[in-house]
């Protein structure tokens, strides 16, 4: 999955948790990305698509990628926490507060990487920036 295809579903994530979409339905916590729009796997059954395509993949640890379910291993924040351990580790509130700082986060990751491609990238030929960079053609400026 492209960066900024990853960067709108990830910012839509961040909309839905935002405006209160786990608190409205029956959520398990540890599944927050399998129970998530952005899950390749959408139906839950029998997992036809393998999660290592999954655009998450790339959030999980190297030593994890191998599991059933790796997005249940993504760290979430500095004390390492991951989707598994979200049921013991605090309050709706408060397990909300560490997806929705991870979610953003990563966003801007993303976003300093896109810019940073764009700006890198070389001009085409003939563009504005480039012809202004020529020298000026002769006689002009009192040559």
């Amino acid at each position: 999955m492209k960066d900024q295809e990853l960067l709108i579903r990830l910012k839509s994530e961040l909309e839905f948790l935002t405006r209160g979409g786990y608190s409205s339905i029956f959520w398990r916590p540890y599944a927050v990305f399998e129970n998530s729009f952005m899950c390749i796997n959408p139906t839950r059954m029998n997992r036809p698509v393998v999660c290592q395509t999954c655009p998450l993949i790339e959030f999980v640890a190297e030593e994890k990628r191998q599991e059933p379910i790796p997005c249940r291993h993504i760290q979430l924040n500095e004390f390492g926490v991951t989707p598994r351990e979200l049921p013991e580790w605090g309050s709706q509130e408060q397990i909300e507060t560490v997806i929705r700082e991870w979610l953003e986060a990563r966003i801007k990751e993303l976003e300093r990487k896109i810019t940073t491609a764009i700006h890198d990238q070389p001009l085409p030929a003939g563009s504005i920036d480039e012809t202004h960079m020529k020298a000026p053609p002769s006689g002009i400026n009192g040559e």
